[in-house]
């Protein structure tokens, strides 16, 4: 058994979640940290908590992105 990593983008805000797969942690990271990157200034506050990330304007947590370790033959 193999693990993928995959991305899961909630944005509470506009009602999308996406999904992506990385074949290694390091490059799951790499993208959401280029995403966040881009959306810095979107955002009043970020917060970094185990393999997440809560994206805060104002007292709402507007979009949550999480990497999620699954299995596969």
């Amino acid at each position: 058994m193999k693990n993928v990593y995959v991305v899961l983008d909630n944005d509470m805000e506009d009602s999308v979640v996406t999904a992506e797969i990385y074949s290694t942690y390091e490059k799951a990271e790499k993208a959401v940290k280029e995403t966040i990157q881009e959306l810095e200034d979107q955002y009043e506050e970020i917060e970094e908590y185990d393999h997440g990330w809560l994206l805060i304007d104002g007292d709402i947590t507007e979009r949550v992105i999480e990497i999620e370790a699954s299995g596969v033959k």
